[in-house]
């Protein structure tokens, strides 16, 4: 039984690594915007500090995040050093 859940735990927490990969270079590197209603949840909160209430919740947030990210930084390069997976969290470096 322990095997079987360790498997399974460790598959959800490959697929939330693979969905926060695809918000950094899907949505915020190339800029593909319709991306975010398809990978995140009405539900989604960002955790960043330096953000602003109202871009840290639901995909419209992340829509304007992204769109002022893109526009600030148009030569922007996102580079993963690290990921840290626990459970249903994930945050790159």
């Amino acid at each position: 039984m322990y095997y079987i859940y360790n498997k399974l735990f460790s598959t959800v927490e490959n697929e939330n690594e693979n969905l926060t990969r695809r918000l950094h270079m899907d949505i915020f590197q190339q800029g593909n915007l319709e991306m975010v209603d398809e990978i995140l949840s009405d539900s989604c909160i960002v955790h960043n500090p330096v953000l602003p209430p109202e871009i840290k919740y639901g995909p419209e947030g992340v829509k304007k995040s992204a769109s002022a990210t893109m526009n600030a930084l148009p030569d922007r390069q996102f580079v993963h050093e690290d990921t840290i997976v626990k459970g249903d969290k994930v945050m790159i470096r």
